[in-house]
């Protein structure tokens, strides 16, 4: 059995705070002697191919809001095997 993993999920909308707030939390992590892995934000990736979030019915939002954070959570399970790999 590997080592244990902590996870922190920073949300909120645009200009939030949460980079700033990630920069610090790492530095923070990182100074204490962990290991940190940060996982990119699946909506960005997702604007930035071209989904489009906005003019949507509320059944279209809600299947969206779902697939997002499926993609997010995917993206966790392979940063973490991805760190286990290396480790």
């Amino acid at each position: 059995m590997g080592p244990t993993v902590h996870r922190i999920c920073l949300t909120g909308g645009p200009c939030g705070g949460k980079s700033t707030l990630m920069t610090h939390v790492t530095d923070r992590l990182e100074a204490s002697g962990f290991n940190v892995y940060r996982v990119p934000e699946a909506a960005t990736m997702m604007i930035m191919g071209g989904i489009n979030f906005v003019d949507k019915t509320e059944m279209q939002m809600l299947t969206n809001q779902v697939e997002l954070m499926k993609v997010q959570m995917a993206l966790g399970e392979l940063m973490e095997t991805a760190k286990t790999a290396v480790a």
